[in-house]
């Protein structure tokens, strides 16, 4: 069972591939046992060559901590172009600019307020407010623009890393939701987006800042 989160994220990638490709019919979608291959119909929409041009490179091997970034676990993007990077190897969220320069950190490794251990999601808001979710630590955390702590909401029933695969999204309205699937049932996503055996759903208002 510990590999059913990698064949469902394998499923997504060959689906998002295909459609960067090219459309797809239905009966292009092909299964074998549990593995589903999808082909393209149509010519790629991008020509038959496509180059990768670098735009932006944080990270380095040797230099200031903030830019030597280990195990760079989950990494977002606010409207501006700001990036947020989760270091695992720290723990530590490093806030970096458009153009890749660091201007924060952000929070600390811990168990107290503000701090984490296992950051597996984050969501920044329109007016700049972080939000993490620490699976170590069931919580979820917000920050504010400048990065300093605002508030955090436990769920301790959800679990450890070692209870279940957590599932986590904000909605259009700024609520989160936050799904635990137990990892003794096998857990699937379906075509139709609907996903089995979940064993606790939270929406929850995020704080104004």
């Amino acid at each position: 069972m510990a590999g059913g989160k990698y064949e469902d994220a394998g499923v997504t990638w060959v689906l998002l591939l295909a459609l960067a490709i090219g459309t797809f019919e239905p009966s292009s979608i092909a299964y074998c046992q549990d593995t589903v291959v999808v082909r393209a119909v149509n010519e790629p929409l991008w020509g038959g060559k496509v180059d990768l041009v670098e735009e932006l490179r944080i990270g380095k091997i040797d230099g200031p901590d903030e830019y030597v970034l280990a195990q760079p676990q989950v990494v977002t993007a606010d409207g501006h172009g700001d990036i947020f990077v989760f270091d695992r190897s720290e723990p530590v969220i490093r806030h970096y600019d458009s153009d890749g320069q660091h201007i924060r950190d952000i929070g600390r490794g811990g168990e107290g307020p503000g701090e984490y251990r296992d950051v597996r999601a984050m969501h920044v808001f329109e007016d700049g407010r972080l939000l993490i979710w620490d699976i170590s630590n069931a919580r979820a955390t917000f920050y504010d623009s400048s990065g300093s702590y605002l508030e955090s909401h436990a769920h301790h029933d959800l679990g450890s890393s070692g209870s279940g695969d957590i599932f986590f999204g904000v909605d259009t309205s700024g609520a989160y939701f936050v799904e635990r699937v137990d990892r003794t049932r096998d857990v699937r996503m379906y075509a139709d987006g609907h996903r089995e055996q979940p064993t606790a759903l939270y929406r929850i208002t995020p704080p104004t800042e």
